[in-house]
């Protein structure tokens, strides 16, 4: 059995894997996230394959307990190891947001699922940014550094058709299950052969919205509209003193805060370059 322990802003989730198949799946996942073998685990999976090729997800809390195929069960372990980082999480807030470096300086955007984060992760990638996270950041109390959850970037199949995608062991096809439709996951060194899974410091807090065919504008954000957004995109606000709130005002009052409005990626330009 192989094991792993994967931390992040305080918390951490040991993952075990069994064979082969398992041990892909755990290895695309949480090749580049932070381990620290001296972190206290406070939930652990384990990982096994079946006779018919289904990957059973074993969980000290029972009720996480899953019988999937193996996309299935790739996208469900890492939405819920991601879950429960955040969940325990208590030193610093943990935005849901993705992060991107330029030069070492970082830009964060805050949004809901949905939102085209990962899209705009892998264009930005490809303009010279580099990669740091599309999904979890956590913001140490009293800075302005913050450090990305390095995951496979999770593309849905309408915005894939924007990119050419690698080939091979880089990308995962995800089969539609539920209401969920098909996607890829994208491994990061897909997207940059150069990773920062350091503390980065913050340049500017970027609210992303993407709208087919509307007019490009990037809008600076009054300190109180900044606060309000960033509470809305923070995930551990219970870990936190008074929930977090008095976090996202200094945030709001040491770093500016812009929307980003664009119908297509060209519109953008060097743009973000220049906030960096």
């Amino acid at each position: 059995m192989n094991s792993r322990t994967i931390s992040f802003g305080g918390g951490a989730v040991e993952v075990g894997s069994a064979d082969p198949a398992c041990n892909r799946i755990v290895n695309f996942l949480f090749d580049l996230t932070q381990q620290d073998p001296n972190a206290s685990p406070h939930l652990r999976f384990d990982l096994e394959q079946d006779e018919n090729g289904q990957i059973e997800i074993i969980c000290s809390d029972p009720n996480e307990n899953r019988l999937a195929s193996a996309s299935q069960a790739t996208l469900y372990l890492m939405d819920r190891v991601c879950y429960h980082l955040a969940d325990r999480a208590s030193t610093g807030a943990i935005l849901h947001a993705a992060m991107l470096s330029l030069d070492g300086k970082a830009l964060i955007f805050p949004g809901a699922s949905g939102s085209g984060k990962s899209t705009l992760a892998v264009w930005l990638a490809r303009q010279g940014f580099v990669y740091a996270s599309d999904e979890l950041v956590h913001i140490p109390r009293l800075t302005v550094s913050a450090q990305g959850f390095t995951r496979p970037l999770h593309i849905k199949s309408t915005a894939a058709a924007l990119f050419p995608l690698p080939g091979g062991e880089a990308i995962l096809r995800l089969e539609s299950f539920g209401d969920l439709p098909p996607a890829f996951l994208l491994h990061p060194r897909a997207v940059n052969t150069q990773m920062t899974t350091g503390m980065l410091c913050i340049q500017a807090i970027v609210f992303p919205h993407f709208e087919a065919q509307a007019d490009y504008a990037l809008q600076p954000l009054s300190k109180a509209e900044t606060t309000l957004r960033l509470a809305g995109c923070l995930i551990n606000a219970r870990n936190l003193p008074d929930h977090g709130f008095p976090e996202m005002i200094r945030l709001s009052r040491s770093l500016p805060g812009y929307t980003l409005t664009y119908g297509n990626f060209e519109q953008i330009g060097d743009s973000l370059h220049r906030l960096c």
